[in-house]
C-alpha cells in the first residue's frame, strides 16, 4: 500500500517524472503531460511525494463522477455567438507567439507573408485576424505594461456591437500559482464582507487606472455601444475584478464582463451576490481546473489523495499493463477502482482554511458529451471549491479548446457552419497596418 503524501525534495520529484516520461509507452503519454503540471504545483508549492501524488490523482480520477448538473440550459442564439465571438478575443490577446506555439495558424505560411513587415505590425495583425477584427478597430494595444499592470487590448467589434476591453491571461498552472500568490485579502463590495485573490485584486486595481484614460475616450466617442470585458485564466479573473471596481466608478455605463476559464477569485457570499451575477458570466470548460485553483482546494485535493492512498493500494503495474492493451487512462483508473470490490471514499469533512476562492458571477460549463456533442449547463459557483480530477483538466484549460467547444455549440445549437479564413484575414490585417 502506498504511504500518504509526504514532503520530499525537488530531486527526487525530477527524477520519477524523468523515469515515468522515458519508460512509459507512447499510449500513457497523454496522463503523463495532462498531470505533469499538477504535480510539479503539488511538489513546489506544498511539497508532497511524486509518485504518491500521481498515485491518489489516478484513483481520484477513477471514482464515479457526482451528478451536479441540473438539465442542459437552452440559451438564445445571441448568446452562443456572443461566447463564440469572445473566445477568438481572449484567445487573440496571447499574440503572435501563442497562436503559432499552439498551433492555431501555419507558422511557416504566415512567417512567408509577414516578410518586410515589422515585429509590431505582425502583432497587430495576428491579434486582430485571430479577433475577426481589422486594425482601425483596435483602439489601444499594451504587451509590455509596467508591474501590476495585465497586458490588454481595447477595440470595437460591430459584430457585437460593443466595445471590447481584453484582458491577457497565461497558460500555465504553476504561472498562475506564482503569479497571482494564492492567498485571499479582506474584500467588501456593496456593503458584503468577503475575500478576494491577493494578487489579482492588485493587478486588476493597477491595470484599471492605467486603461482608464483610454476606456473614458472610447466610451465618449462611441457612447451608444456597449462595454465587455473578458479574458482568458488569469485575464478573466482580473477582467472580473475590474468589472466590479468600474461599475462602482461608472454605473451609468453598460458594462459586462465574460471571464473565459476565470482564475479564482472571490470568496462564495461576494461570487454568488445578485449583484455581481448582474455583471459577470463566468465560462468554463469541462474539467478545466483554473477555475477550482485555490489554497483551498489544493490543500482539500492533497486530504483527498491521502485518503483514498490509505484505502487501496494502488497496483501500478496492473495499471500499466491496462494501459498497453489500448486502454484510455480514464478507463483503466476506472477498472482498478471497481476491482477494489469495495467504495472508495474521497470526503473531506474537516474545515480547511482559508475558505476557497471562486470564478464569480453566473457560471456555465460546457460539457462534452457523447458523439462529439456538447451541452451548455448553468451551474452553482460552489462547485469549483473542489478540484475535480480528470486527464483532460490541463488541456481543457487551453483557450483552442473555447474556441472549439464554443464553436461547435453554436453550430450545434443553430446548424449554421461558420467560414473562417484566417490566413486570408491575417494578409489584410498586415496591409492595413
Amino acid at each position: 500500500m502506498n504511504k500518504p503524501a509526504q514532503p520530499n525534495g525537488q530531486g527526487l520529484f525530477q527524477k520519477i517524472t524523468d523515469s515515468i516520461k522515458e519508460s512509459l509507452s507512447q499510449s500513457i503519454g497523454v496522463y503523463a503531460s495532462a498531470y505533469g503540471e499538477v504535480l510539479e504545483l503539488l511538489n513546489k508549492e506544498f511539497g508532497v511525494d511524486a509518485i504518491s501524488s500521481l498515485c491518489g490523482l489516478l484513483l481520484l480520477e477513477g471514482l464515479p463522477k457526482p451528478d451536479i448538473h441540473d438539465v442542459p440550459i437552452i440559451k438564445n442564439k445571441d448568446f452562443y455567438y456572443l461566447i463564440m465571438k469572445l473566445s477568438r478575443h481572449v484567445t487573440a490577446a496571447y499574440g503572435s507567439k501563442h497562436d503559432s506555439t499552439y498551433t492555431l495558424v501555419n507558422e511557416e505560411e504566415c512567417n512567408e507573408e509577414a516578410k518586410g513587415y515589422s515585429p509590431e505590425e505582425i502583432e497587430i495583425a495576428a491579434i486582430c485576424s485571430r479577433a475577426g477584427i481589422y486594425p482601425n478597430m483596435l483602439l489601444s494595444l499594451v504587451t509590455s505594461p509596467p508591474l501590476f499592470v495585465a497586458s490588454y487590448y481595447l477595440a470595437l467589434d460591430p459584430s457585437l456591437h460593443s466595445l471590447i476591453l481584453c484582458i491577457r491571461g497565461t497558460f500555465s498552472v504553476n504561472d498562475i500559482v506564482s503569479d497571482m500568490i494564492l492567498y485571499g485579502s479582506p474584500f467588501t463590495y456593496n456593503e458584503e464582507e468577503g475575500i478576494v485573490h491577493t494578487g489579482m485584486y492588485k493587478t486588476a486595481q493597477e491595470t484599471l487606472k492605467y486603461v482608464f484614460p483610454s476606456l473614458e475616450k472610447a466610451r465618449n466617442e462611441y457612447p451608444n455601444l456597449d462595454l465587455i470585458i473578458t479574458g482568458h485564466s488569469l485575464g478573466g479573473g482580473i477582467a472580473t475584478l475590474i468589472t466590479l471596481f468600474l461599475n462602482e466608478q461608472k454605473p451609468e455605463w453598460n458594462i459586462h464582463c465574460y471571464g473565459f476559464a476565470p482564475a479564482a477569485t472571490l470568496s462564495e457570499n461576494i461570487a454568488m451576490m445578485p449583484e455581481v451575477n448582474e455583471l459577470v458570466t463566468s465560462i468554463v470548460f469541462d474539467y478545466d481546473v483554473v477555475p477550482s485553483l485555490s489554497l483551498n482546494s489544493c490543500k482539500r485535493l492533497i486530504k483527498r489523495m491521502n485518503k483514498v492512498l490509505e484505502q487501496v493500494g494502488f497496483d501500478y503495474v496492473k495499471y500499466i499493463a491496462k494501459l498497453s492493451q489500448g486502454m484510455k487512462t480514464s478507463e483503466a483508473a476506472r477498472q482498478l477502482v471497481e476491482e477494489y470490490g469495495k467504495p472508495i471514499d474521497d470526503s473531506i469533512d474537516v474545515i480547511i482554511s482559508p475558505q476557497p476562492l471562486l470564478p464569480g458571477g453566473e457560471v456555465y460549463q460546457i460539457l462534452r458529451e457523447s458523439n462529439n456533442m456538447f451541452s451548455l449547463q448553468l451551474v452553482a459557483n460552489n462547485v469549483f471549491g473542489e478540484i475535480k480530477v480528470s486527464n483532460s483538466m490541463i488541456a481543457d484549460h487551453l483557450p483552442t479548446n473555447y474556441i472549439i467547444a464554443t464553436t461547435k455549440l453554436y453550430k450545434q445549437m443553430t446548424n449554421e457552419q461558420i467560414e473562417e479564413d484566417r490566413k486570408k484575414l491575417f494578409e489584410q490585417c498586415l496591409e492595413m497596418v
